[in-house]
């Protein structure tokens, strides 16, 4: 499987670029609860698509400092920017601790379930969870094979996946920001 296509690499770019700009200010108190219906539904609609994303981030041991910062660009694509980054932080240590208290895999398994129900996010979930992963310019083989098994687990196919991955004819990068 080849992740390291032109369209990937502008995903990642864009999700790099967007990292910086969350609208919310940092919480230090880092709360650990929604501060309001709209914070509960933004995080009930997508904390699976963060949880996939920590997952895969860290499918080689570590998240290092490009992987959460393509995480977090696609949290504020995903919620254009309505939650504080500290939200993201929070998602982040839950998901750490889910896995290490369940496992890795059961937790790609349930979170790969989850996202599975509609094909939309489900093929969103895997591009992000690519870019995400291509985002360190280091695809390690732990990385591709959990990519791998996303794909599937998600009902995506092989053929579906390639197409993913390369965009389509029409694809065109996003617009440069301020412009």
């Amino acid at each position: 499987m080849n992740v390291d296509t032109p369209l990937m690499r502008i995903l990642r770019n864009h999700l790099l670029e967007l990292a910086p700009l969350s609208i919310r200010p940092r919480d230090p108190a880092g709360r650990a609860a929604a501060e309001s219906p709209e914070e509960a539904a933004i995080l009930e609609r997508f904390y699976p698509f963060a949880e996939l994303l920590f997952l895969i981030a860290g499918a080689d041991g570590h998240v290092d400092a490009k992987e959460r910062a393509a995480t977090l660009g696609a949290f504020v694509a995903l919620t254009d920017g309505r939650l504080p980054r500290s939200t993201l932080e929070r998602i982040e240590r839950a998901v750490v601790e889910r896995a290490r208290r369940d496992g890795w895999e059961l937790r790609l398994h349930r979170v790969c379930s989850d996202l599975s129900a509609d094909r939309d996010d489900a093929e969103l979930a895997f591009t992000l969870a690519t870019a995400v992963a291509l985002s360190d310019e280091v695809t390690a083989d732990e990385e591709l094979a959990r990519l791998a098994f996303v794909a599937e687990a998600l009902g995506i196919s092989p053929r579906r996946m390639d197409v993913l991955l390369r965009g389509s004819r029409n694809s065109e990068p996003p617009p440069k920001m301020g412009a």
